[in-house]
Parts: C-alpha cells; sequence; structure tokens
C-alpha cells in the first residue's frame, strides 16, 4: 500500500509539473499576441491559448482525481497503522500477563521442590490438584531434589 501511494504521489508531482509547463505556455501565448499584427495570426494564437488551457483543465482534473487516491491511501494506511498498534499494545500485554504466571509457576514449583516433595506427588498435585489429605502419609518416601 505504501508503494502505491508513493507512485500515486509520484504522478501528481508529474502532473503538476506538466501542468505548470501548460500554464506557463499560455502566458508566453498572451505576451506574444501583443506583438503580433494580423488578425489570422492573433486567432490562431488564441486557440492555442485555448487549446492549452483545455488541456490544462483536463490535467487539474485527473490531479484531482489522484488527490482523492492519495487521501484514501493515507486513510487506509492511517487504519492500519492504528490497528496494528492496538495489536501490539495488546500482544504486549498477554506477553506481560504469561511471564508474570509463568514467574509464579516457577516459584511454586522451586518452593515443592525445596520442601522435598517427591516428583511423583508433585506431578499428582499438579494433575489433580491437592490431594495430599487423603493420601496416607506413612508410605511416602520424601525425595531430595
Amino acid at each position: 500500500m505504501r508503494a502505491e501511494l508513493k507512485q500515486l504521489q509520484v504522478r501528481k508531482k508529474d502532473m503538476e509539473m506538466e501542468s505548470e509547463s501548460k500554464l506557463e505556455e499560455v502566458r508566453k501565448y498572451e505576451k506574444q499576441q501583443y506583438e503580433i499584427k494580423s488578425n489570422t495570426e492573433y486567432q490562431a494564437l488564441q486557440k492555442e491559448i485555448d487549446n492549452r488551457k483545455i488541456d490544462n483543465a483536463r490535467i487539474e482534473d485527473r490531479i484531482i482525481e489522484v488527490m482523492e487516491k492519495v487521501e484514501e491511501a493515507e486513510r487506509i494506511i492511517k487504519s492500519r497503522e492504528e490497528f496494528l498498534k492496538t495489536e501490539r499494545d495488546r500482544l504486549a500485554t498477554e506477553e506481560k500477563k504469561v511471564a508474570e504466571q509463568s514467574g509464579i509457576l516457577d516459584t511454586k514449583i522451586n518452593d515443592l521442590k525445596g520442601s522435598g516433595i517427591s516428583s511423583s506427588l508433585i506431578s499428582a498435585r499438579r494433575c489433580c490438584g491437592n490431594i495430599s489429605g487423603s493420601l496416607p502419609t506413612s508410605g511416602i518416601a520424601r525425595s531430595s531434589l
């Protein structure tokens, strides 16, 4: 989309230069009209002036069309950039939450390892929740993880 926008801007600039060139020709022909002595030459020059003005009007119409396309492309780009920013912010928040939860879980795992509970009991707690109240304590071997 940015490439298309750049292309439209270049096209607009080219047409503006072409329009300026036509207007410069009109000014030149209008100055020449004061120097012409025959009616035929004057009318021919006036026709050239009119043709340049018509060409310039067409160019200006195309410039307006391109400007509208440029504005639309800019709106689309801005909308997409806003969406991307919102998504980046949302993902950063999610990433932060996941990191916090991971830290909490790591702390709990380290606490359990440090307390000497066997890895099978840790696995059982992860899987089934806190079941220590229903397990007999007399056969559980304490392991030093």
